[in-house]
């Protein structure tokens, strides 16, 4: 099932779907236990591979599309993925990062095969991954689904949209979500557009009362300079609950991926990480806690 989205870039129109997350479902048990203990970075003792990545770089692969990691205006490198990626490297002492663009679909490939170091772009954490070689981080956020109405709408909960026409992007995940919202009464009528973009439009100008898409699709049109007006369901809650993203890495490197995980989880703590998401405008419900967000790798 190929729910990759292109994304949609804060100053073009491009088409998206549900989500950047690939090829299959969410592994059942891919968060059930922590992934070892962390080499100790600040009394120098550090992995040989951190050691490397300090002195020879770091190579994100990554497919380019908002609002992951993608060039601005000025060609500079930025995104959610990019933000954290960067905060978490140059804590643990690396400083040269490169981006080098990598097809999604070829990603594990060039991860496997030496030429990036890491995958980005809301990479679902799966159990099919895990047998291709990937040794995934713990987990950076859910990948769920949100609900989005007008910001004077008078929608302010679920029951509310019994009798309200929703909006969503055809061939997604949200789609699917959306025919069995509307099967079983939760919505009115239900209105297919071929981009996320459109589905903002049609919400934004009244032809439909809200849309249904992925968190990571909805940052965009929830930024500062966005026109559409929109907000938030909050009291909506995500049907995508499992589906969650990391950071994957070789299985060669596991004590690296500690290090990793150790600055990451200081994070998720001190609200470094929540600050992140705040800058992307994503919603409050893709934040994972440091308990649930540990992950079982199969390579241990």
């Amino acid at each position: 099932m190929k729910k990759k989205f292109l994304g949609m870039m804060l100053t073009a129109v491009m088409t998206v779907t549900l989500c950047a997350c690939g090829s299959s479902e969410p592994a059942a048990d891919s968060t059930d236990t922590g992934s070892g203990d962390a080499a100790s970075v600040s009394d120098g003792t550090v992995s040989e591979t951190l050691a490397g990545y300090r002195e020879n770089g770091f190579v994100i692969g990554a497919d380019l599309f908002a609002p992951y990691i993608y060039e601005d205006e000025a060609g500079e490198m930025i995104g959610v993925d990019y933000d954290i990626l960067v905060a978490v490297l140059n804590e643990l002492g690396i400083e040269n990062i490169e981006v080098k663009p990598t097809a999604y679909e070829s990603v594990i490939l060039e991860l496997n095969n030496g030429n990036v170091d890491c995958t980005c772009d809301g990479m679902y954490i799966t159990e099919e991954r895990m047998n291709q070689g990937v040794y995934f981080s713990d987990v950076c956020y859910y990948e769920n689904d949100c609900i989005l109405i007008r910001a004077d709408s008078d929608i302010t909960s679920e029951d509310d949209l019994r009798d309200k026409k929703m909006a969503v992007c055809t061939g997604s995940v949200a789609a699917d979500l959306a025919d069995a919202m509307l099967a079983d009464g939760k919505i009115a009528a239900l209105d297919y557009y071929t981009s996320n973009d459109l589905t903002f439009q049609a919400v934004s100008t009244g032809q439909a009362d809200c849309v249904l898409c992925d968190c990571f699709a909805a940052a965009p049109a929830m930024g500062e300079d966005s026109n559409l007006n929109l907000k938030y369901l909050d009291s909506y809650t995500p049907q995508l609950e499992d589906a969650v993203a990391g950071f994957g890495f070789r299985a060669s490197e596991k004590e690296f991926v500690a290090e990793f995980n150790a600055v990451l989880n200081e994070m998720k703590e001190d609200g470094r990480l929540q600050a992140i998401f705040d800058k992307w405008n994503m919603s409050s419900t893709v934040f994972c806690g440091v308990e649930e967000g540990h992950t079982k790798n199969l390579a241990q």
